[in-house]
């Protein structure tokens, strides 16, 4: 299923139920949700200083050469 289908089903079922009575898309279960690791993964990007940690990343990346792949050191 496509992820735009998805969320258009999430926002459906967030409406009719309300965000307080399911904190899970119903077609993944409350251990596991994509949707639910997303908005975490989001939330503590947001609290951290991941612009410094994403250009730290990308100039590493450049000073390696700009390879995905690097032979096994």
């Amino acid at each position: 299923m496509p992820m735009y289908k998805i969320k258009a089903n999430m926002d459906k079922q967030f409406e009719t139920c309300g965000e307080a009575c399911s904190h899970f898309y119903s077609m993944c279960g409350p251990r596991f949700c994509s949707m639910k690791i997303a908005r975490d993964v989001r939330g503590f990007a947001a609290k951290q200083n991941a612009k410094a940690g994403m250009k730290a990343m990308s100039d590493l990346f450049k000073e390696k050469g700009r390879e995905i792949y690097l032979p096994m050191e």
